[in-house]
Order: C-alpha cells, then sequence, then structure tokens
C-alpha cells in the first residue's frame, strides 16, 4: 500500500503540465522578440548615424570646393597678387547662379575636373543652376559622390546657395552655405554648413 502511495506522488510531480510550458513559451518568446527588437533598433541607428554623418561630409565639400576655387580665382589668376581684386570679381561672376538674393541655387560637377592639368583645373569645374530650386540627386560610384551618369542614386542632394553679407564694404564678404537634403526610414533631412569667404588680397 505504501509504494503504491509513493508511485503515485512520483507520477503527481514528474515533468511539466501543460500550463507550465505554454507559459514558458511564452516568456521565451517575448525574450527573442524583445532582442529583435533591440537589435532592429541598433541597425536603423546606426544607418540613419552613417547617412548623417556621410550627408555632414557632402556638406564640407561643397564648402571646400568653393573655397578653393575663391583661392585660385584671387591668388593665382591674372593679374597675379597684390592686386588680385579681378580675381575676386571674376569669382563672384563664376558662383552668380547660386545668388540666394535673386532666389537662385547651384550645384558643381567635379566629374570634369582634369586633376593632371597643372593650369588651376579647379576653374574649369561647370556651375549650373539649380531650376526652380531642385538640384539633381548625387550618384554614388567607387567609393565617390558625383554626378557620373553610370552611378547609382544616392539619396543625397546638394544645394548650395551665396548671399552678400550684410554690413560688409562692397561685395568683399560673401557668405557660402552648402546645403544636403537625405532621407531616412523617418522622412526627409537635411543639414546646412555655412561659411563666410573674403576678398582678402585688394
Amino acid at each position: 500500500m505504501q509504494n503504491k502511495i509513493i508511485k503515485k506522488n512520483i507520477k503527481k510531480s514528474a515533468g511539466f503540465t501543460l500550463v507550465e510550458t505554454l507559459v514558458a513559451i511564452m516568456i521565451f518568446t517575448a525574450s527573442v522578440l524583445a532582442l529583435m527588437v533591440v537589435l532592429s533598433n541598433s541597425l536603423s541607428n546606426a544607418n540613419f548615424t552613417k547617412r548623417k554623418l556621410t550627408a555632414t561630409f557632402l556638406a564640407q565639400e561643397g564648402v571646400e570646393y568653393m573655397r578653393n576655387m575663391r583661392d585660385t580665382y584671387v591668388l593665382y589668376l591674372p593679374p597675379s597678387p597684390p592686386s588680385g581684386y579681378n580675381g575676386w570679381d571674376n569669382f563672384i561672376v563664376k558662383i552668380s547662379e547660386c545668388n540666394k538674393v535673386l532666389g537662385k541655387s547651384c550645384y558643381f560637377d567635379n566629374t570634369t575636373i582634369n586633376f593632371a592639368d597643372q593650369t588651376q583645373p579647379i576653374i574649369d569645374m561647370p556651375i549650373f543652376l539649380c531650376p526652380s530650386q531642385i538640384c539633381p540627386e548625387l550618384k554614388y560610384i567607387a567609393g565617390e559622390y558625383n554626378y557620373d551618369v553610370s552611378g547609382i542614386n544616392s539619396g543625397f542632394v546638394r544645394k548650395m546657395e551665396i548671399s552678400k553679407v550684410a554690413n560688409s564694404v562692397g561685395d568683399d564678404e560673401i557668405e557660402i552655405i552648402s546645403t544636403v537634403y537625405y532621407t531616412t526610414p523617418s522622412g526627409l533631412k537635411n543639414i546646412s554648413l555655412k561659411e563666410n569667404l573674403f576678398n582678402w588680397i585688394q
């Protein structure tokens, strides 16, 4: 009789009940789902950070190209320093399609620059008006962003603008604004960098 009672107790305490099994599965599933959400958010944040960083670099590149062009016109083109003033005027004419005051914006195409040319190739870089303030999308090819038609759409659009700085003497100071628009899962974002350029050889 005692052996029967012991066997009966062993049967009652052995293994999981169906309810316990279901609860364990639910807890495990919830843990896996929570982990997947965390990983998904981490990947999304990493992608957003990468695109924002790329947009910042592209905006900075726009400013650098304009500064390089200013330096080339002012320092190296006739008439040579110390006069240099005509070089500044020529630079202003070159970037006239970017005049924000007149409701204009522009983009430049560096794919045409021949860097083997030793006669200041930056001045050969064309600057185009953005029709209705809408600039073309940059292409991505071989680690570079430009307007090469063989590239793929990058999701980045760069717009360049210039405006005369208030209270500056004559036209000897301008503000360069480089804005890059980029797409993210949450919508369109943009980043703008500004820099003042001077006619520092007069």
